[in-house]
């Protein structure tokens, strides 16, 4: 599924099954698709404990908004995590709290760098993480690329032409 995300190709039947048969089964909004959110579940795996969660009191117990997956991959195997800021979206809202982290994660076997979008609860859009977008190490980034501003085209290198945003 990362070489559909990454090439930008559509999914097979068995990939769009196994998609929904992980719960990925809604596309979050209409700029981002359940393969984006796969894709950012996947890349966060091994980092969920830094990622912004909350607990719900109720009679039973605490539940967390944010599923914790206890099965991830050695630290021997994990690629690199550079977290580069959080924005709480709703501060200005009395007792109420929005945090988003955004990391690039480095996934080795494709050498491309994911920015990632990391919610506290998938109330928003649907799902806690989404892969927004990714970079090799090659791309350069030039004015009009910039300008492009392809970052909010999810699966896209910086070097695709995009359009601009109105």
């Amino acid at each position: 599924m990362l070489t559909a995300w990454f090439s930008g190709t559509s999914l097979t039947l068995e990939q769009e099954e196994l998609l929904a048969s992980q719960g990925f089964d809604h596309d979050p909004c209409e700029a981002y698709t359940r393969l984006d959110a796969w894709v950012g579940a996947f890349a966060v795996r091994d980092i969920q404990e830094r990622l912004p969660y909350c607990g719900i009191c109720r009679d039973d117990g605490v539940v967390l908004t944010r599923p914790i997956v206890k099965n991830r991959r050695s630290k021997k195997v994990t690629g690199a995590v550079r977290f580069l800021f959080q924005i709480n979206w709703a501060d200005t809202a009395p007792g109420f709290s929005w945090p988003a982290d955004y990391h690039l994660i480095w996934l080795p076997g494709f050498d491309r760098w994911v920015l990632t979008y990391s919610a506290d609860s998938p109330d928003a859009m649907g799902y806690c993480d989404i892969a927004l977008g990714w970079i090799g190490p090659d791309d350069e980034e030039s004015d009009e690329t910039r300008e492009e501003g392809d970052a909010d085209q999810p699966g896209r290198s910086r070097r695709q032409p995009t359009e601009r945003w109105p």
